[in-house]
């Protein structure tokens, strides 16, 4: 219930000072120089309280972005996939140190709109072309975006915030892809390097990748609980999109298991282990290395799965198989392979209608 009550300062001026109490709930007070105008303030505030918004509206005007951050990644973090952590961590220090002294309360839309046009503007020189080319990839600052989204969702089940200013009002950027994969002399001198690598974990990483379409993340956090060599199957435990999938083991694969297998150390549970028994190999720099050695250009690790995948399509398989080798979320992330199978698709058609319609004329 709201009490107004009058006042007389010093110099004869009257003012009203109005409190609103609610059983457990803390007294909101306010003074006004008109009653009127304390009467409408009282009414406004009465009216969010009996909708549950008032307090909400009060706590985004206390918490900055910064706040919502911290939090967030202290409590939601954790129970991530480690590539995700790591990810979420660093887009939400770049949103921390770009707004974090924002009230959530002035976080609007636009704010977020303003920021995500600089990083769509933001250019780099390549340091191999000299071109110069986007910083980000649309597809990084959709991700940069999720990140924010994510813990603004939890800022709502904290009551700091009444709305959301990404969920529904930002449209995904529209994703470049990329549909690089090795030609066959590309494929051929990538191996020899490989091969000719101080570690030959990285050959057998590399043979991996190209053999099942895993991630790289996948291949290295591989363990030997989850390889059965007698069956011929591996399982991919943590994914990218947390599903559980099994991959079939080829020749080649099984070549590269089974001599890792014969050759491991059993104090250690990765298939492709480090010297520190709690960390698997990290094979970046001589990965690196050997792309400069083949000549092979513009090829990112991540281009194996392309890779692998284009491969496939290209021998005929279906999207909805490749899907359910590689473990793509939704079939639409396959569209870019399409084009590869058109040769085969023309040719299964012209052969069906030979063989069905191509006499009923006769």
């Amino acid at each position: 219930m709201a009490y107004i009550q009058p006042r007389e300062g010093k110099d004869g001026k009257k003012s009203y000072r109005v409190q609103i109490r609610r059983r457990g709930q803390p007294i909101q007070s306010a003074t006004f120089t008109t009653k009127t105008a304390a009467q409408k303030w009282a009414r406004k505030i009465e009216s969010q309280i009996d909708e549950g918004k008032h307090f909400k509206t009060s706590l985004a005007k206390q918490k900055t972005v910064a706040d919502m951050i911290d939090r967030y990644i202290e409590n939601y973090i954790s129970n991530k996939a480690k590539t995700t952590q790591r990810d979420q961590r660093y887009q939400l220090s770049f949103w921390k140190e770009q707004i974090g002294d924002l009230r959530l309360s002035v976080l609007q839309t636009s704010v977020i709109l303003e920021h995500r046009e600089k990083m769509v503007a933001k250019r780099k020189i390549d340091k191999e072309t000299g071109e110069n080319t986007p910083y980000y990839a649309n597809a990084s600052i959709n991700r940069y975006i999720a990140a924010l989204s994510a813990a603004l969702t939890a800022a709502i089940d904290w009551d700091w915030l009444d709305s959301h200013p990404v969920r529904g009002k930002i449209k995904a950027l529209e994703e470049n892809k990329r549909t690089r994969f090795l030609n066959d002399e590309e494929r051929k001198a990538l191996l020899f390097a490989c091969k000719k690598a101080p570690n030959p974990m990285l050959y057998d990483i590399v043979m991996m990748g190209l053999c099942t379409g895993m991630r790289s993340s996948e291949i290295t956090n591989l363990t030997w609980e989850h390889v059965d060599l007698k069956n011929r199957w591996l399982f991919v435990d943590k994914s990218k999109n947390k599903e559980k999938r099994g991959i079939y083991i080829t020749d080649e694969a099984y070549d590269v298991l089974n001599k890792r297998f014969e050759k491991r150390d059993p104090e250690k549970k990765w298939v492709f282990p480090s010297e520190n028994v709690d960390k698997p190999y990290e094979f970046r720099k001589l990965w690196n290395k050997a792309l400069g050695e083949a000549g092979v250009q513009d090829f990112q690790f991540h281009d194996l799965r392309h890779t692998f995948a284009s491969y496939m399509a290209i021998d005929g398989v279906s999207p909805l198989i490749i899907k359910k080798i590689t473990g793509h979320k939704q079939l639409s992330s396959l569209q870019r392979y399409t084009h590869l199978m058109k040769d085969h698709t023309a040719e299964a058609i012209s052969n069906m209608t030979k063989k069905y319609i191509g006499g009923a004329e006769e």
